[in-house]
């Protein structure tokens, strides 16, 4: 029995002595939108802080507190933010159109493969769902509505009753 524990974790020990792979992943990651393009809107802060038992809190951007609707500089500044969210959620359309193909090719290499191209789907769907009523993101979702995946059909359905009702919204 000492024999062939000594046996195996021999064995273990060699066949985690391999070489790291150094070679960069075969991935086109460079497809995807890139966060770290995007350009926020510069942001303002006050000289606001608060005593909260003696010990003073900063707090400055408090004025982002106030309401849009009353506050229009406010309002200017949550309108440029949505801008860069809308356009950013703008091109997970060409994203969603990727067939399973393509995604294995683009994404060989790359964690967010481990997730699959049905979950790829089912979250792109969710995230159509969650962005601006547009007629590119409903067109994105239709096409994707005789999906054969249940889990892409549910999700795809929802986001398209989501938009549905944001787009009748006044």
């Amino acid at each position: 029995m000492q024999k062939l524990l000594l046996t195996l974790a021999t064995f273990a020990l060699a066949a985690c002595n391999k070489p790291a792979n150094t070679e960069a992943p075969n991935s086109d990651i460079t497809a995807m939108p890139s966060l770290t393009a995007l350009s926020y809107p510069t942001t303002k802060t006050v000289p606001q802080s608060d005593d909260f038992f003696g010990t003073q809190v900063a707090d400055p951007f408090r004025w982002l507190e106030d309401d849009v609707r009353v506050n229009a500089e406010v309002a200017t500044w949550v309108e440029a933010q949505n801008t860069v969210t809308n356009d950013y959620l703008a091109t997970l359309t060409d994203l969603f159109a990727w067939s399973a193909v393509e995604f294995d090719t683009r994404l060989a290499g790359s964690p967010i493969r481990r997730i699959g191209y049905e979950r790829w789907l089912r979250n792109i769907a969710v995230a159509l769902g969650n962005g601006p009523a547009t007629v590119d993101a409903q067109n994105a979702l239709k096409s994707r509505g005789g999906d054969p995946s249940p889990l892409v059909r549910e999700h795809v359905a929802w986001a398209l009753a989501r938009l549905g009702r944001d787009a009748a919204a006044p």
